[in-house]
């Protein structure tokens, strides 16, 4: 979320501060097994995997489940959607499917827009 908070004010006008208030990642490792993250932003995609020299038992596969973009009173747009990830064992196969989280962001730019390639 972005706030810009007017600072000084001269005979060009205003000059405002942008204050960025984020939520970065924070992750926590209760076990003895040492995890790496590796990330990638594909052309349409934010794409990571854990990797770890342990044997595991199951593997993941987040994905969203439900997406909506939601116009709102003041004009503008909230996005919302769900959370739910796969639960693979060794062989692939599909043994759970389980909720994760849900999320709701003000988007601060304009959804709806056509683009003209």
């Amino acid at each position: 979320m972005y706030f810009l908070i007017p600072i000084v004010h001269n005979r060009l006008g205003a000059v405002l501060r942008v204050l960025i208030i984020i939520l970065d990642l924070q992750i926590r490792n209760n076990t003895n097994v040492t995890y790496q993250l590796h990330v990638r932003v594909t052309d349409s995609h934010l794409v990571g995997e854990w990797l770890t020299s342990e044997p595991q038992l199951q593997r993941y596969e987040v994905y969203e489940k439900k997406h909506a973009i939601v116009p709102a009173y003041w004009g503008g747009y909230v996005r919302y959607n769900v959370l739910h990830r796969k639960v693979l064992n060794r062989q692939g196969v599909i043994i759970d499917d389980e909720y994760v989280t849900e999320n709701q962001a003000i988007l601060m730019y304009e959804p709806l827009l056509t683009h003209n390639l």
